[in-house]
């Protein structure tokens, strides 16, 4: 299948709740680091966080660095173009875009969803 990437889209700075995923969620853990660990796990995909070059974003760059993933850093205003600079930055040729606020995410069906996928691309 290529170059695979989840992207996963994270900020810091949430009007609601600031700094909500990088605050004490489970077991000591933020929901950033709950999600990497999951993530990390997924056989031929490999994980970069994509934020934004402004400081208070910093600490997702120092959480990146502690379990050696990528930390893409673009604009703050322009997620799209965050998202696609990410992906050409690492040569990407398929990726799943995560959500960083979401540690319930369900690896079970991404799985069984690439392996579908894979058999589709094999048909093609």
């Amino acid at each position: 299948m290529g170059n695979n990437y989840f992207i996963v889209q994270a900020r810091a700075g949430s009007k609601r709740l600031p700094n909500k995923i990088l605050l004490p969620f489970y077991k000591g853990k933020s929901i950033l680091e709950l999600l990497i660990e999951k993530l990390v796990t997924v056989p031929d995909f490999g994980l970069v966080v994509a934020t934004s070059y402004e400081s208070e974003n910093d600490s997702i760059e120092k959480i990146c660095n502690q379990y050696r993933i990528k930390c893409f850093r673009g604009e703050e205003n322009d997620v799209l173009q965050r998202f696609i600079d990410a992906a050409q930055e690492v040569k990407a040729s398929h990726i799943i875009r995560i959500c960083s606020d979401n540690p319930f995410i369900e690896l079970d069906s991404i799985k069984n969803w690439l392996i579908f996928l894979k058999k589709l691309i094999v048909i093609i």
